[in-house]
């Protein structure tokens, strides 16, 4: 399993570019690990390390924090700099407690974030494949008024699902549909939805939203095509 290690974080300046960035992102991911995961588990990992790849050419700072789950959550709550993320190694397994983790992962990173000088610019990206299924800790309701706070804040939550209508799902949860994808669970999907999240990412880090007002354009909502 790939563990973050602790780092120390300094800020180096950035030479500019034809982006204008926003110079700290703190970006989430939380990544569902089901069972069902075993048979697209390189493709999924695959485009979890090109998306990093790009990201790694972006001007600014960006720290991730990965956390898998399934029917238990990986606690990983250290944040490591993009150039350093490692491959992902996904060992899918378990059921699906979607609920419970991205509670934990938004209090996670609410942590970090509100103790962050210059404060920045936090992103929360949920990848499922499967219907919430046993979570025990909180419920729809708690996680939806969490995660509408936050966005008050001005944080992004983007919801990418497959085997389900993920802008339903997505609204279910208080995540703007506008901000939701849907992928298949194969090799071209995932490869899709990757390359969308990662256009997707780059613009907010620069300052912009999509041209649905939420964080994807119209035409990278849908990665099944």
């Amino acid at each position: 399993m790939g563990i973050y290690a602790n780092e120390v974080h300094g800020h180096k300046p950035v030479e500019s570019t034809a982006l204008v960035a926003v110079d700290h992102t703190d970006l989430t991911i939380i990544l569902d690990r089901l069972g069902s995961m075993a048979s697209v588990q390189e493709d999924m990992e695959g485009g979890f390390n090109r998306f990093r790849d790009e990201q790694k050419k972006v001007p600014g700072e960006m720290l991730v924090t990965l956390y898998q789950f399934d029917t238990v959550y990986e606690n990983i709550p250290q944040s490591i700099r993009i150039a350093n993320v490692p491959d992902l190694d996904l060992v899918p397994h378990g059921f699906t407690a979607l609920l419970d983790s991205v509670y934990k992962g938004i209090v996670d990173a609410a942590e970090r974030v509100d103790n962050t000088l210059p404060k920045s610019k936090a992103i929360v990206i949920i990848i499922t494949d499967g219907y919430e299924n046993s979570s025990r800790e909180v419920g729809l309701t708690q996680v939806r008024e969490l995660v509408q706070q936050k966005e008050k804040d001005g944080w992004q939550f983007v919801y990418l699902g497959a085997n389900q209508d993920a802008f339903a799902e997505a609204t279910n949860i208080g995540i703007k549909a506008s901000s939701a994808m849907n992928y298949a669970p194969d090799k071209a999907s995932i490869n899709v939805a990757f390359s969308n999240v990662s256009a997707a990412t780059t613009r907010s880090r620069s300052g912009s939203i999509g041209n649905t007002g939420g964080f994807f354009d119209d035409d990278e909502r849908d990665a099944r095509k």
